[in-house]
């Protein structure tokens, strides 16, 4: 069984200091994780997103599929505010291409470079949404794909977080956005790892 340790969650920049003291004082004697086991950690999903997108768990192909859901699923944030603009999406579809071998890192970093632009025209603004879905599909020729894929899923949970923060109608409204998103795409993890069966997770042995 395939694990990470606890440091690696301990460590993190979004695990804050009070959840890294129950963290401490609930895995005393687990210095090791398995994905089983962050799955049912009492912490907020995206601290669970950042801990399982790692090649411990998953494969490459896998994960650069995954980055590619996260960005396509928060596309409306930047296609309400652009409608005629089709650069990201065009990467997204570029990057799930790549992932299947069908086109290679050149032809993609094409896609990712006519993209440039459409990030551009948010940076600075107070559509902060739009840009992290346009800074999101940048990432995608990023060569770790476990960073790569965990860099996606954050600018995604910020899209997710500003669209309903812009929305909001009072400044005492709940802002859940984020956490919403980083469960979506906690769901999707889990999806891929039960594809060949409950809780039959990657081990690097696996035969491809």
């Amino acid at each position: 069984m395939q694990t990470i340790p606890l440091d690696v969650l301990l460590t993190s920049d979004l695990i804050t200091t009070e959840e890294s003291h129950l963290l401490v004082g609930a895995c005393t004697q687990r210095p090791y994780l398995s994905a089983e086991e962050i799955l049912a950690l009492d912490l907020p999903a995206k601290n669970r997103v950042e801990a399982l997108l790692r090649h411990e768990f998953l494969r490459e192909k896998q994960l650069r599929s995954l980055g590619c859901d996260f960005a396509e699923h928060v596309l409306p944030v930047f296609e309400e505010l652009a409608p005629e603009d089709f650069y990201p999406r065009a990467c997204v579809e570029a990057a799930r291409l790549y992932t299947d071998g069908i086109i290679g890192i050149r032809l993609l970093r094409i896609a990712l470079d006519k993209a440039k632009a459409s990030m551009q025209r948010f940076r600075g603004t107070q559509h902060v949404g739009a840009f992290e879905v346009g800074w999101a599909v940048l990432l995608f020729d990023g060569e770790d794909a476990a960073l790569m894929t965990q860099e996606v899923a954050v600018c995604a949970q910020r899209a997710a977080h500003r669209k309903v923060w812009e929305n909001r109608k009072s400044d005492l409204d709940l802002i859940t956005g984020r956490e919403m998103e980083a469960t979506w795409q906690l769901k999707q993890i889990v999806g891929e790892f039960l594809k060949k069966g409950r809780f039959n997770f990657y081990r690097k042995d696996d035969a491809e």
